[in-house]
């Protein structure tokens, strides 16, 4: 299964307003794509004073091929232009796919 991730930094005196954006902006597609697991995590270390940092979690319940993976993307990149201010620099990027456990071959 491969998840999505995607990080970036955030204006605190805009961040609730970004993110009830961002949960419209998940359930929506939650609701046109069956299967999606779409989430929104803040960094731990809150204490910090500056931006905050995001991070939106993506996966597919079922194996979505590559190439929806990819139609999926595009979506979200041109979705996300969308969002309201309060994005600092840009949204980076990360795929990972899951590893499974060796087979046991006793």
């Amino acid at each position: 299964m491969r998840s999505l991730y995607v990080y970036y930094k955030v204006e605190p005196a805009q961040a609730d307003a970004l993110r009830e954006a961002v949960y419209r902006w998940h359930q929506g597609l939650r609701n046109d794509m069956p299967g999606l697991v779409a989430a929104l995590h803040q960094r731990a270390d809150t204490a910090v004073p500056g931006p905050l940092t995001w991070m939106e979690t993506y996966h597919f319940n079922g194996h979505p091929s590559a190439q929806a993976w990819a139609a999926f993307e595009q979506l979200l990149e041109a979705q996300a232009a969308g969002l309201p201010p309060g994005i600092l620099g840009p949204r980076h990027v990360e795929r990972f796919d899951r590893l499974h456990a060796a087979r046991n071959h006793d």
